[in-house]
């Protein structure tokens, strides 16, 4: 009788990534071992071993609503997916393989109860840091802590167990308003938290010492409430072939002629997009501040120009044709982080382009844009002291408009001034230790 691990990500790419790599790293210690990953789209890559096998879910309608955002609609769509999830893993069952463990996305915890039903043992995969975890659970805590309206007279912070005070708008930017159904959504999740049999956290030791220790002795949890074990594995990547793949990519051409550490690299994800008077003000700043740029643009659909000539400066593209390279399409972001001639990175600090990022040793500035982000830039810049600045300030809200003379000073200070200098020395530290993480007898 075969062993088989189940798992199931979640709707999102930037989620399957770091789930099929945590795959292949269990096939290559476990010689005995077969995994199933459920997915609701097409796979983004293919199995490197026949042990690993995807099986795609039936479709099933996204929830929509005039008002629902992001978040909203992929917790919606997640709880729309428990019945196919739940006759996948059934059927895996019956064909008589021992399924030792179902490991679920941060979102899916819907799909505890699936496994219980089941009788399969439930993990959870945080594909995000530590910290964030820890806030995640803190937040019954904090819910009865605060009423509604005095979540932004904390300007001080929310105090979270064992951290800074961690300013209202990068709480709230995570979970919401209370009135909203993704806080409630999270809310009860962080509730369902602790019923899996472990938690399983893309990060690693010397990353977020302080986090993991107070994880692992329940401080951010309810009193009464036990914490289920922790398992830090990053840093996950999935690297695996993709710079050879994109040699030939123009982006890596054009980094070809370019000196070592002389071009900023701005890239926001694949749903980083920004309106036309913003991304003026990014190009005026990469033109004041006189480096070398590559900058991944996508434009807001709702823009009046989506002609990149009309949405830019009039003239940019002319004036800094010898000095940057604007990129409208996908870019290969970790074969431009791998370049030698990449001196910084400008970055919305998702945590999968964190790991990245410190994984070739490309200082940071932070420009946190939805979801977890801001939470993200927090831990960056007063957790671990590694963000070259900020650009999304803490009291900026969503509609901020960033200043190209911002733009141009931070640039400046990530290429050339002290500021920078410290920065790189500590990514380059980070560098070290996130591959002694994952080498053979690391912590990971």
């Amino acid at each position: 009788m075969g062993v088989t691990i189940v798992m199931f990500p979640g709707p999102l790419e930037s989620h399957s990534v770091p789930m099929i790599e945590l795959s292949n790293r269990l096939l290559r210690h476990h010689a005995d071992l077969n995994i199933t990953i459920l997915l609701s789209r097409n796979a983004a890559t293919r199995p490197l071993t026949p042990r690993l096998s995807f099986i795609e879910l039936p479709y099933v309608e996204p929830s929509t609503g005039a008002q629902m955002n992001l978040a909203e609609t992929l917790i919606g769509h997640v709880d729309r997916l428990k019945p196919v999830v739940a006759d996948a893993l059934a059927s895996i069952l019956n064909t008589n393989v021992a399924v030792p463990a179902f490991v679920v996305g941060m979102f899916g915890t819907t799909m505890i109860d699936v496994a219980a039903d089941l009788g399969v043992p439930a993990y959870i995969f945080f594909t995000t840091s530590a910290t964030g975890l820890g806030v995640f659970l803190h937040l019954p805590v904090v819910d009865s802590k605060y009423k509604e309206d005095e979540w932004r007279a904390h300007m001080e912070g929310i105090d979270v167990a064992g951290l800074h005070m961690v300013p209202p708008l990068d709480f709230i930017s995570v979970l919401g308003y209370k009135q909203s159904p993704a806080y409630t959504w999270f809310l009860n999740s962080s509730r369902q938290y602790v019923k899996a049999q472990g938690i399983i956290v893309n990060s690693f030791n010397d990353l977020e010492t302080k986090a993991l220790e107070a994880l692992a002795q329940g401080a951010y949890l309810p009193a009464g409430h036990t914490m289920p074990s922790i398992y830090p594995v990053g840093p996950l990547l999935g690297l695996d072939g993709r710079q050879a793949e994109f040699a030939d990519h123009p982006c890596i051409k054009w980094l070809d002629g370019q000196p070592n550490s002389s071009i900023v690299f701005l890239c926001f994800g694949g749903m980083g997009t920004f309106s036309t008077e913003q991304a003026r003000e990014i190009a005026l700043g990469l033109e004041l501040s006189g480096h070398g740029f590559l900058w991944s643009l996508r434009v807001q659909s709702g823009s009046k120009e989506t002609d990149l000539q009309a949405a830019l400066p009039d003239g940019f593209l002319e004036r800094t044709k010898s000095l940057g390279l604007v990129w409208t399409e996908s870019a290969p972001q970790v074969s431009i982080l791998a370049h030698p001639a990449v001196g910084g990175f400008v970055t919305h600090c998702g945590w999968n382009s964190v790991l990245e990022t410190m994984w070739f040793g490309v200082p940071m500035v932070g420009w946190p844009l939805y979801a977890e982000q801001r939470l993200n830039a927090f831990v960056l810049a007063k957790e671990l002291g590694i963000l070259c600045g900020r650009l999304k300030k803490e009291e900026d809200d969503d509609e901020a408009l960033v200043e190209a003379k911002d733009v141009g000073e931070t640039v400046r200070r990530l290429m050339e001034e002290e500021e920078g200098r410290r920065a790189r020395e500590k990514t380059l530290r980070m560098k070290e230790l996130g591959r002694k993480a994952v080498e053979e007898g690391g912590s990971s």
